[in-house]
């Protein structure tokens, strides 16, 4: 019963092959080139065994030949001045003036937000038990 299975599998992939193929056919792939961008947030844990998330960005490049390709791709993670911001470390403030960052959505009970509620210059603009909008004053 399961070679009978498996060839029926087989018989359906190489009946639809021609319609697979078929659906690459307008796109021209030889000898072409694409590009993409990426983002998201990488996720890992500190030597505190917390779970900390730090942005990541990149960009990607696909190059094709008549018989070959060439992938190639870049990312950052932003860790050191991501940690050091949300975690309120010393520099934090000029951190965040290097960036021109002016506007900061960050959770509720973060160091940050401690930090945050304690400088004059930096508007609580909403808070809930959430998360926390602050906004730079003057700006």
């Amino acid at each position: 019963m399961r070679t009978i299975r498996a060839l029926v599998a087989a018989a359906a992939v190489v009946v639809a092959l021609p319609s697979i193929a078929a659906a690459q056919h307008g796109r021209q792939f030889k000898d072409a080139w694409f590009w993409g961008i990426k983002g998201g947030g990488l996720t890992f844990a500190d030597s505190g065994a917390a779970y900390k998330t730090a942005p990541y960005a990149g960009i990607e490049w696909l190059i094709t030949r008549t018989r070959g390709g060439l992938y190639i791709s870049a990312g950052e993670a932003f860790l050191k001045s991501y940690l050091k911001i949300i975690d309120a470390e010393p520099g934090w403030q000029q951190a965040l003036a290097d960036r021109h960052i002016t506007w900061v959505l960050i959770p509720a009970h973060s160091t940050l937000a401690s930090g945050l509620d304690g400088r004059p210059e930096w508007i609580s603009v909403y808070r809930d038990d959430t998360a926390g909008l602050y906004q730079l004053q003057g700006n």
